[in-house]
């Protein structure tokens, strides 16, 4: 009876441990979503488009996020669907810059630190800021065609990301809208092989009956931990809150590869822009005639245009991936890679563009860990890629040098703005930009 009752007390134990671990994940879930962390973006912000996949809704109305325990901002759609104020407070027929990208001219940092409205305060002009978290090159072209004709357009400019672009346009037209949300229907099987799946219709009706639990974060024949992990990611804020950190230790003790054999973790793969695999010469093709049809798009136009190259926070932040102890194929990685492609594209196509990746570079501090500050460097800390406040205001005030000093823009008193601006990059970054680095192609 001894033993009966040693099992006994073993089982009662176990069930109020586990009854205790539960009932202090439920008090911790309610503590991070009173302190706000994180809310995800807005239910039917975004709806389906046949011609280009989707697009922002227009008139959505303001909606708060938090981007960090104390970070949080607004978003809202205005009446041509971008992440902007009211077309209203344009002058009949005034002359505008139409700002054209993905989730790094979108946002994910407040409006009024975002890099198109500094690019306004600081220049003077309108600024149409229509980036969509997402697009591609070729979205973005198609969104843009449609915007002249209803704007007087002085000048385009493209905010084009290094790490995803090729990739969006490889796999063009990614994304559907199931539910007010653009969810993933064309897959890239294997980076190494370019294979890559379109989901059917069944599958499809799948994920939309999956929506409510596992958000787009479920994977093709998932197992019972990738619906447990699906549905923590879509549902629970404290998982979302803690599970980047665990991946950062596990980095930092060097096992991730040892988990990846044991199918615990999966591989990383970064853009595929980075990478030399053989497939990829197609896909750059292809890609590199939509960044010519925006040159068209603008010649027939008879309008200015400019690519602003947006680097990877690794390409930045090299110590970011000398860290990463398990990246697949991480010989074969170029961080420059890209940048090369794009800029012999530009030169020989005679198309101007703007390299950050060289200025913040010259503007970022050496790592003396491997994480990032939200408070001092360029990037949000963790696995956000995107630019922080600091982030966006340095980009605004280079583009806005940059255009005023090349006459991208015409406006008037040139001289005393870029004096403003050289300022501003005092006062928040302490120097001036090397004049080798705001060199123009035109």
């Amino acid at each position: 009876m001894n033993w009966f009752k040693g099992i006994k007390k073993y089982v009662i134990n176990s069930i109020l441990l586990l009854s205790g671990i539960v009932v202090a994940c439920c008090i911790a879930e309610i503590g991070v979503r009173v302190i706000g962390f994180p809310s995800p973006t807005p239910i039917r912000y975004y709806y389906k488009k046949t011609n280009y996949g989707y697009d922002i809704r227009p008139n959505f109305p303001e909606y708060t996020i938090s981007l960090r325990r104390n970070y949080s901002y607004s978003v809202w759609s205005n009446e041509i669907g971008c992440f902007d104020c009211s077309i209203k407070q344009l002058k009949d027929n005034q002359k505008s810059i139409l700002l054209l990208g993905d989730s790094f001219t979108w946002g994910y940092t407040d409006f009024k630190n975002k890099w198109g409205t500094i690019i306004e305060q600081f220049c003077k002009l309108p600024v149409l800021k229509c980036g969509v978290p997402g697009f591609g090159t070729k979205q973005e072209y198609m969104k843009g065609k449609k915007l002249l004709k209803q704007f007087n357009i002085q000048t385009i400019i493209v905010g084009y990301y290094i790490n995803n672009d090729l990739m969006d346009d490889y796999l063009y037209p990614s994304y559907t809208v199931l539910k007010g949300y653009p969810v993933s229907k064309i897959i890239l099987d294997n980076p190494a092989t370019g294979n890559k799946t379109i989901l059917s219709d069944h599958k499809l009706q799948e994920k939309m009956q999956n929506w409510a639990k596992y958000g787009d974060y479920l994977p093709d024949n998932p197992d019972i931990f990738d619906k447990i992990k699906a549905y923590l990611k879509q549902n629970s804020r404290l998982y979302n809150c803690i599970v980047p950190k665990i991946k950062y230790i596990i980095q930092r003790l060097h096992i991730y590869s040892h988990l990846y054999k044991i199918n615990i973790a999966r591989p990383v793969y970064y853009g595929i822009s980075f990478y030399n695999y053989n497939w990829l010469k197609n896909a750059w093709n292809n890609h590199l005639k939509n960044i010519l049809a925006f040159k068209n798009l603008a010649e027939i136009n008879k309008k200015r245009l400019l690519f602003i190259l947006i680097p990877f926070k690794a390409q930045v932040y090299p110590e970011l991936f000398d860290c990463a102890k398990y990246i697949v194929d991480k010989n074969k990685i170029d961080l420059n890679r890209p940048n090369k492609i794009l800029r012999s594209f530009f030169h020989k196509h005679n198309i101007s563009y703007l390299d950050l990746l060289p200025l913040f570079r010259y503007y970022a501090r050496k790592l003396d860990s491997c994480t990032l500050d939200s408070d001092i460097d360029l990037y949000w800390q963790g696995y956000d890629e995107h630019w922080n406040v600091k982030g966006n205001h340095l980009a605004g005030l280079l583009v806005s040098k940059y255009i005023l000093k090349h006459n991208i823009v015409i406006i008037t008193d040139k001289q005393n703005k870029l004096e403003k601006i050289d300022q501003q990059l005092i006062k928040e970054f302490g120097k001036l930009p090397p004049e080798n680095l705001l060199y123009s192609l035109l």
